[in-house]
C-alpha cells in the first residue's frame, strides 16, 4: 500500500486555506462537469454541478424527479489538489493571521465611533 503524502499547512496556497479556514467554498456553475457518472447518476433527474472559484474543488449533488437529493454531496479535487490532514479552526486562523489573510489589526478600524 501507498503511502499517503500530505501537505503541511504553510505550504497551502492561499486560497485553498481560506476555503478551509472559512469552512466554505465559493461556489459557482461548474461550465465544464466531469463526474456525471455511478448508479446514484442513474437514479437521478437532475444534477447540480459546482466549483470552487477559489480553489477549483468540484461539488456534485444528485436530485431525484421532486428535486430531493439522492446522498451525500460528491467532491472531486483537480489535479494537484493537495491532500492535508484535517486541521482545527484555531490552527488554520493562526496560519490566516500569519499571512494576513483576510485579517486587520482592531487598530484599523475606528472603535470610539468618532
Amino acid at each position: 500500500m501507498a503511502t499517503v503524502e500530505y501537505t503541511d499547512i504553510t505550504d497551502l496556497g492561499d486560497d485553498l486555506l481560506t476555503c478551509k479556514a472559512l469552512w466554505a467554498h465559493d461556489w459557482g456553475k461548474n461550465p465544464s462537469p466531469r463526474n456525471i457518472d455511478g448508479m446514484i447518476a442513474r437514479m437521478a433527474s437532475s444534477i447540480v454541478c459546482l466549483r470552487c472559484k477559489r480553489c477549483r474543488r468540484e461539488r456534485y449533488t444528485y436530485l431525484d424527479s421532486k428535486g430531493r437529493r439522492l446522498g451525500p454531496h460528491y467532491y472531486r479535487n483537480p489535479v494537484g489538489y493537495p491532500k492535508t490532514r484535517r486541521m482545527d479552526n484555531d490552527t488554520l486562523w493562526a496560519e490566516m493571521a500569519a499571512r494576513s489573510l483576510l485579517v486587520q489589526p482592531v487598530s484599523a478600524f475606528d472603535l470610539n465611533g468618532s
